[in-house]
């Protein structure tokens, strides 16, 4: 609705190596996210093209606005990155707002996007517990058969209609709680600001111009009061 902010919720992991976050593809596996990689590094190649070369058929144009989605993920992570390591580098605060303004608006190549998303681990974690792993190489993984099929099938049903909606529900209302706090602090530091004030000094001035001021109203009370004896029948009898 008008005058109100959406907020989009991401899952984002913090990888310490490469020092920035990354957007998790949710529900999505190893071999998954290859094929992601794979259809972002065309539609990159694509993007900037008039719109007369845009799909028009239905599922391609499905399958482009999901891609369009989620380059515009990356592009988020990948320019807080830059601001983030500009604004470090700023020796003043004008620098740092001039990086952040220029971090906004660069345009960057697939190549740098693509190392800013991820397959989703909690996925791969239920499924190394729940479907039948091989640990022939030096890494464990799943092993490809129609049963373990069915559980990654079951494994996605549950986090996409169960676990993520009851996790983002979370989130939301830890979001709602902390920036109610965060208000109500603020309101509380600005009337504590604005309460916690010393009177005025008085000078000679200031108490002379007090002592007019009371002067000049009881002048206008006394006058009030004559004008409203003259207007009184028995004040007017009693002078008479």
């Amino acid at each position: 609705s008008k005058g109100f902010i959406k907020i989009h919720y991401d899952l984002v992991v913090e990888d310490s190596k490469e020092e920035r976050q990354k957007v998790v593809m949710q529900c999505q596996s190893w071999p998954d996210f290859i094929r992601i990689k794979q259809k972002l590094t065309s539609h990159a190649q694509k993007r900037h093209l008039p719109e007369e070369h845009l799909p028009t058929d239905p599922s391609a144009l499905e399958n482009w606005n999901k891609c369009e989605e989620i380059m515009q993920k990356l592009e988020g992570a990948a320019r807080l990155k830059e601001a983030d390591s500009r604004r470090q580098a700023a020796k003043d605060l004008k620098g740092k707002v001039k990086a952040s303004y220029e971090s906004a608006n660069m345009v960057l190549p697939i190549d740098i996007l693509r190392t800013f998303f991820m397959q989703d681990p909690i996925l791969e974690h239920l499924s190394e517990m729940y479907c039948q792993t091989s640990d022939e190489t030096a890494k464990r993984h799943v092993i490809e058969s129609d049963w373990n099929k069915v559980r990654r099938a079951i494994l996605r049903r549950a986090l996409a209609e169960e676990l993520y909606p009851m996790f983002w529900a979370e989130v939301q209302d830890y979001l709602i709680k902390m920036s109610s706090q965060v208000v109500c602090e603020a309101t509380r530091v600005k009337l504590t600001q604005m309460l916690d004030v010393k009177p005025a000094m008085e000078t000679d001035l200031t108490l002379n111009e007090a002592e007019d001021k009371l002067k000049q109203m009881r002048a206008e009370d006394d006058g009030s009061d004559l004008s409203r004896r003259r207007e009184d029948p028995d004040w007017i009898s009693e002078r008479e």
